[in-house]
């Protein structure tokens, strides 16, 4: 198949799925025969914001529209992403164009952040509710990072004047996550919002009451809350309505939703309590229909699948519906994607009590998609099809046919390694020299940490483990804690801190509320073990431990417990880093009294300070407070970051300056190290801040002497 060649369809129906599949594979499309025998013939108004949309997203798409209007040659660009702006009108709701930017967000060049004007709630197509409730936790199951995928209804507009406002936001993912989802689980609750605009609040208060009786004969985990908006978050016109969501015991969500009939729309006034029950009553249904996803997220579930590294990753789904049929077809026609579609018996090896409650339609179907199809996928996504010839060609010679096969399934493993960062040597391999000469080059004043953390690791790598290693660094601020942990990613992943195996922790970010400690908990455990599952050699950095909540590292225990594997995934491989200035007084204090004494800061030992960091860690109020990690002994180095003295400080102005190519007199270079702060007042020994402003101290300096003209 023929990158370059231009696929031919005729109508206007399933226009969006072309446009995806072409921008995606690269490909051409025609579209003729669109309306020609309508009244107002070729594409409408909302087809062609469809197409300004995607050209916003784009770089150097062309779309060519014949004089009548009928027949469309689209060839696509490159997608950039980045931020965007537009009003798309209110002939179609923006669920209409919020299906393109889902299917494509995660491959933009720059992250997606779009703001669109139009109806949020209307018929024809799922509404933004529907796509954020159904959508959205299907996308965060394929990909690593989720954080800012998220959709926000700024204003709500209905039909027939819409003038409502969203805001999607999507982070770029360099990579999908393999999925095998084949247990719906059992509904645990069910969730609802009742929307109101520009009428009595009761109304949405009427539907909450309809709703909650008909979901109330099954559950009683059922909350449900209004939205009621006024002024210009209301939009231009009256209207209300409810969407309600159901999460299974799997998290596997469910979604239906109701509005009210439109102003002027000829149709008769919609009672309350008639919305609330039909929207429980097409809840019901669609949990009937059964599957991992709701019936909505089914093309999109399927095109991850097609997109994602070479894993097999197998999805159940409800009885397929006509719309993803097509796009089956349409997958097969752009990406040379065929499913294997298996019927799914979803009683097979449950209990007895399981298969008496019969719960569900039984026409429900797996997707099994096998490593080279999604493999193919990834070379049509990057444009390249030498991704596989240039690596086919030079193992053809091979005779044996065993042999042959063997090799071309290496030489495809390696393509795909050309493009995504693999959990291989060929991104993930430990440079002990490098480490050795980051420690002994570029950190000063701290013999404990050379001395303890290269041999750590050094073991780490070299032997068969039985645990996960888990280092904790402690010292006052500027001492090197987060120095040292870029070294150490650096020495192991091709790509450092950007490496998709590294994870970045921030105490007072990621778990700011005490009271949601539960939640951080699950988060954690998830957010980890779903690393781990995807590379054994992952790296986790927790930064300000002291501002963490005290309990929420308890979650992580089982994964560095000795224990060799935790639901079927080895931790022992990986690494874990916290960094804290909890014991950092005490650390100084004792390298004070050290330096009273006349002894040199070397004769420091590490069991010298062991003995005053272990109490105080356990006890002072931070994320380590009476934790398990430290009270089972699951910690294997505890340390400690020595307060840095002048000299240390002036070795960090002189990296500094070799950084920038600049050449300094002695006399400014003492002038910058006087505009350090230290301590103890009576001594002036220690920098309060270590090297941590060195930088900025360093560029007022260059700027003052060298002046703007020379930098």
């Amino acid at each position: 198949m023929e990158k370059d060649s231009v696929l031919q369809y005729e109508g206007c129906n399933f226009l969006r799925q072309r446009l995806v599949l072409a921008t995606l594979s690269g490909r051409p499309v025609r579209i003729v025969n669109i309306r020609p025998d309508d009244v107002s013939p070729g594409v409408t108004d909302f087809e062609i914001k469809l197409f300004n949309l995607l050209s916003e997203i784009t770089n150097r798409s062309t779309v060519d529209i014949s004089p009548s209007g009928t027949t469309v040659f689209y060839k696509p660009g490159s997608l950039v992403g980045g931020k965007v702006e537009m009003d798309m009108g209110v002939v179609r709701g923006l669920g209409y164009y919020l299906e393109v930017l889902c299917f494509l967000a995660p491959f933009v060049k720059s992250p997606l952040n779009v703001r669109l004007r139009g109806v949020t709630n209307g018929s024809g197509e799922p509404s933004v509710d529907l796509i954020k409730y159904a959508w959205l936790p299907v996308m965060r199951r394929f990909m690593f990072d989720t954080e800012g995928l998220d959709l926000k209804i700024v204003k709500r507009g209905l039909n027939p004047n819409g003038n409502g406002e969203i805001l999607f936001t999507c982070p770029i993912s360099r990579q999908l996550r393999p999925v095998q989802i084949e247990n719906m689980g059992k509904v645990r609750k069910v969730r609802g919002v009742a929307y109101s605009c520009r009428i009595s609040p009761a109304l949405a208060n009427r539907c909450i009451e309809s709703a909650k009786a008909s979901v109330k004969h099954f559950l009683n985990d059922v909350y449900f809350h209004t939205d009621h908006r006024k002024g210009l978050e209301a939009g231009s016109s009256p209207g209300f309505g409810i969407i309600l969501s159901a999460e299974t015991t799997e998290g596997i969500y469910f979604v239906s939703e109701k509005h009210s009939n439109p102003l002027n729309s000829g149709l008769d006034p919609s009672v309350p309590e008639d919305i609330g029950t039909e929207a429980a009553e097409r809840l019901f249904s669609e949990i009937y229909r059964g599957g991992c996803c709701d019936a909505t997220a089914q093309t999109i579930a399927t095109l991850f699948m097609a997109l994602g590294p070479k894993d097999v990753s197998k999805f159940v789904l409800g009885p397929l519906s006509t719309y993803c049929v097509h796009f089956l077809r349409h997958m097969k026609d752009f990406l040379g994607i065929v499913f294997k579609i298996e019927s799914y018996d979803p009683l097979k090896g449950k209990s007895a009590e399981d298969q008496k409650l019969e719960i569900g339609c039984r026409d429900k179907v797996k997707l099994d998609m096998r490593k080279e199809h999604a493999l193919s996928a990834s070379c049509f996504l990057r444009r390249d099809s030498s991704c596989f010839l240039q690596q086919l060609s030079a193992i053809l010679s091979e005779t044996p046919f065993t042999t042959l096969w063997a090799n071309i399934a290496k030489s495809l493993e390696n393509s795909r390694c050309f493009w995504y960062e693999c959990c291989l040597e060929t991104h993930v391999k430990f440079n002990i020299t490098g480490l050795e000469k980051s420690l002994n080059q570029r950190l000063y004043g701290q013999h404990l940490v050379s001395r303890t953390v290269l041999p750590a690791l050094k073991a780490h790598f070299s032997s068969t483990t039985s645990k996960a290693l888990v280092l904790s660094f402690h010292g006052w601020t500027g001492g090197g804690k987060n120095y040292v942990s870029q070294f150490i990613a650096e020495s192991i992943y091709k790509y450092g801190m950007k490496s998709t195996f590294v994870r970045y922790f921030i105490g007072g970010y990621h778990f700011p509320d005490r009271k949601l400690v539960d939640v951080y908990k699950q988060q954690l455990r998830e957010w980890i073990k779903g690393n781990v599952s995807t590379c054994q050699y992952s790296l986790f950095i927790f930064d300000e431990v002291d501002r963490m909540p005290p309990g929420v590292l308890d979650a992580i225990k089982p994964f560095l417990e000795y224990t060799q594997m935790v639901d079927g995934v080895d931790f022992t491989k990986s690494i874990f880093i916290f960094l804290s200035n909890v014991g950092g007084s005490d650390i100084a204090k004792y390298v004070y009294d050290v330096w009273k004494q006349g002894l040199p800061r070397e004769s420091i030992t590490l069991q010298d300070l062991e003995s005053i960091m272990y109490p105080v860690i356990f006890n002072e109020n931070s994320g380590f407070q009476f934790s398990e990690l430290i009270s089972n002994h699951l910690i294997d180095h505890f340390v400690p970051f020595l307060p840095l003295e002048r000299v240390h400080v002036k070795s960090c102005v002189y990296d500094q300056l070799k950084r920038r190519s600049v050449q300094l007199d002695a006399t400014t270079i003492d002038e910058i190290l006087k505009t350090i702060t230290y301590f103890p007042n009576e001594a002036q020994i220690f920098s309060s801040s270590g090297c941590k402003r060195i930088a900025q101290k360093v560029e007022l300096f260059i700027v003052d002497v060298l002046g703007n003209d020379e930098l």
